[in-house]
């Protein structure tokens, strides 16, 4: 089997994969629409029932009222969906996410319109700026630190960073961010309050690019600032183990006895063979930047895609939760792909066992 057909067959992979996660949420969601519909549909009879028209038919006759009641059960299926059977929805559902149909939500409104494909064009951005510079900035300072204490193995430097990465992997993010704001926001006024609907009025109200950056900088130092706090020490720690492994390499223990300067070892060859694994943590950590992160979002009242799942959990909007959950996984598995796909391409020994498959 050569290369194209190994990419081939990932791609197929992912496409099967994403098909029955799709499947499976959208039973899951289905179920508990048909659940809250029902409830619904009671509530309406009841109602109905309580009218000054129910009262009315009940006076000509038990036979006019059961048939008048009888059309208004069909009128509030249908005005609930409940006119087609659970099996017609999911598919219908799925057919509709799987083609980019994502329609509009029920209840709701985000930044000013319901039309789902619009309010996930208005949240990505926030929620990318939010993770992705957390991200850039927790790679930059992990790799740094690590690489640094990977040649001071055992220094203050190491023992230090050691019980920060513990710390931080072990800190809830939500209880963080709410010292944070406490400490920071209420108390000393360093950080803004969070408040999404305040930093989106902001923003409209900003009259130059220069003062719309900075208002959008000044919100989004705290979430920063909590996501860095957390993660920075995990990624030095394990930049640190992933290069002492390396160091007990053969080629690295030659290139040290030939004398290779210290610097070029550590930068030349030991980073550059740390890629692949670094590769893979960073795409893991981006899908977070599209996806968004539910917890810290909504803490700080971040407009992006956590929030607005939030939002549509707390209402119970199906088709948003659908949407959003279908992204989601195609974010997951696309990311999978391209790392199977960059593996591939850069490790001889995946190109040799596609080619002798």
């Amino acid at each position: 089997m050569g290369f194209g057909r190994y990419v081939a067959l990932r791609v197929a992979n992912m496409f099967v994969v994403l098909i029955i996660v799709t499947m499976i949420v959208a039973y899951l969601f289905t179920g508990y629409e048909q659940r809250e519909a029902e409830a619904q549909l009671i509530d309406m009879l009841r109602q109905w029932d309580m009218s000054e028209e129910a009262q009315k038919l009940k006076k000509l006759g038990e036979e006019q009222y059961q048939k008048v009641r009888q059309q208004k059960i069909a009128e509030f299926k249908r005005k609930l969906g409940l006119d087609k059977t659970v099996l017609e929805r999911i598919i219908t559902r799925v057919r509709n996410v799987l083609t980019l149909d994502f329609g509009v939500s029920k209840e709701v409104q985000y930044a000013g319109t319901k039309k789902i494909t619009a309010m996930m064009a208005k949240a990505i951005p926030f929620s990318m700026a939010m993770f992705t510079t957390a991200t850039v900035i927790n790679i930059f300072i992990g790799i740094l630190l690590g690489a640094y204490i990977a040649t001071h193995v055992g220094s203050i430097a190491d023992r230090t960073v050691s019980i920060l990465a513990m710390v931080g992997w072990s800190m809830p993010t939500w209880w963080l961010a709410m010292i944070l704001i406490l400490t920071l926001a209420v108390r000393h006024h360093i950080i803004p309050l969070p408040g999404g609907a305040t930093l989106l009025t902001l923003l409209s109200q900003a009259t130059n690019p220069l003062q719309r950056f900075g208002v959008f900088a000044y919100y989004l130092t705290g979430p920063i600032l909590t996501l860095v706090i957390v993660a920075f020490g995990g990624w030095a720690w394990y930049t640190r183990n992933l290069l002492i492994g390396i160091f007990q390499e053969d080629y690295i223990m030659v290139a040290r006895a030939k004398g290779v300067p210290e610097r070029r070892v550590l930068y030349g060859h030991a980073l550059r063979s740390a890629a692949p694994p670094f590769i893979t943590m960073i795409l893991a950590s981006l899908v977070g930047s599209m996806w968004g992160g539910i917890i810290s979002e909504t803490v700080w009242q971040w407009p992006g895609m956590g929030l607005l799942y939030w939002m549509a959990l707390q209402s119970g909007d199906v088709p948003v939760l659908m949407t959003l959950s279908f992204v989601g996984t195609f974010l997951t598995v696309a990311v999978y792909l391209t790392m199977d796909i960059l593996y591939g391409v850069f490790d001889p020994r995946v190109r040799v066992g596609a080619s002798g498959s």
